[in-house]
């Protein structure tokens, strides 16, 4: 009988050759990336956080010109003070006679001119004034300003007597007064004021 059986034939792959393996795939997500704008929270922070950075400034801005405005208002007074004592007390002094007009004006003669000072209560300014020339402003902003008359002998004289009398016995004097400011929009400002007591060194003044 003839002999009978399966052929079984194999494909020899030789070393070499590499078996192509199938390629994964490889999932890959695109994430997409927001830009929406800012939420309303954070709006509303951002503007809460800016009034309030607003506010801090205004304030800060608000005190350092008030406190700027208060020390020129002190200056203006130290400059005022100046200007009203160096005439007065230059006048006082070589002043050879008084003559009282009221309690708020005098006049001051010397070398034949007569200096005249005035304070107006109303317009708060004191004034000096030589014989025909015009009328000076030594001082403004005076709310208060008292002229002081002395005897020869330091006593003060009382305002009570007749002007004339007051001439004829003043031998010292002294200005007292406070200079005041009130703007509406911050603090008053006020400062007082006390002269030395100046001689009349050329006026003779009858012995108490």
């Amino acid at each position: 009988m003839p002999k009978t059986g399966c052929m079984i034939t194999t494909t020899a792959h030789s070393p070499k050759e590499k078996i192509p393996m199938p390629s994964p795939r490889i999932k890959t997500h695109h994430k997409s990336h927001s830009t929406a704008g800012m939420t309303i929270v954070e709006l509303l922070i951002a503007v809460s956080l800016t009034i309030m950075l607003s506010a801090i400034v205004f304030t800060f801005f608000l005190t350092f010109a008030k406190a700027t405005l208060t020390m020129a208002d002190y200056s203006e007074f130290d400059m005022n003070t100046g200007k009203l004592l160096q005439n007065f007390s230059r006048d006082v002094r070589e002043a050879e006679a008084i003559t009282w007009v009221n309690g708020n004006s005098f006049k001051l003669l010397k070398k034949g001119i007569d200096y005249t000072y005035n304070y107006n209560p109303d317009q708060e300014e004191v004034t000096r004034q030589e014989t025909g020339q015009r009328s000076i402003i030594l001082a403004s902003n005076v709310s208060e300003l008292d002229f002081i008359a002395y005897d020869v002998s330091g006593s003060p004289l009382s305002p009570g007597i007749s002007y004339s009398t007051l001439s004829d016995n003043t031998k010292m004097m002294q200005v007292t007064g406070e200079f005041r400011k009130d703007p509406t929009a911050r603090a008053t400002t006020t400062s007082k004021f006390v002269s030395a007591r100046y001689i009349l060194r050329n006026k003779d003044t009858p012995t108490p």
